[in-house]
């Protein structure tokens, strides 16, 4: 692949390029907490690395929504109006984050998904 796909983390080489896979293993591991990175099978084995980063980022996303929607019942009694909205607005930029990043992840899944295909499968 030439370039890079819309919506790749501009942070990361694109796919193809020399060393692009260490690279993607390495910013995947950013995306998680730090006790994945004792886990050997996961740099050995980045799709897997991949899928449990995009399972992550989608529950992030998830967990957004879900307070998102519960923010103006659940703390009207412990905050005013104003920081209610602005809760709310943390939530709607966090949400955004993640779909963002969820773009992001599964691009790179895909990615290489296609690179490290085994032979036969």
């Amino acid at each position: 692949m030439r370039g890079a796909p819309p919506g790749w983390p501009a942070d990361l080489r694109a796919p193809g390029s020399d060393e692009w896979i260490e690279e993607a293993t390495k910013w995947l591991l950013d995306l998680l907490p730090g006790e994945y990175r004792t886990h050997a099978v996961l740099r050995k084995y980045p799709v897997l690395l991949a899928r449990l980063a995009l399972a992550s980022i989608q529950g992030s996303l998830a967990q957004a929504r879900a307070a998102w929607s519960r923010v103006r019942v659940e703390e009207k009694a412990f905050m005013p109006p104003p920081a209610i909205e602005e809760a709310i607005s943390m939530l709607e930029r966090e949400g955004a984050h993640f779909v963002s990043r969820e773009r992001e992840v599964t691009l790179v899944l895909e990615a290489l998904e296609r690179a490290l295909l085994l032979p036969g499968a």
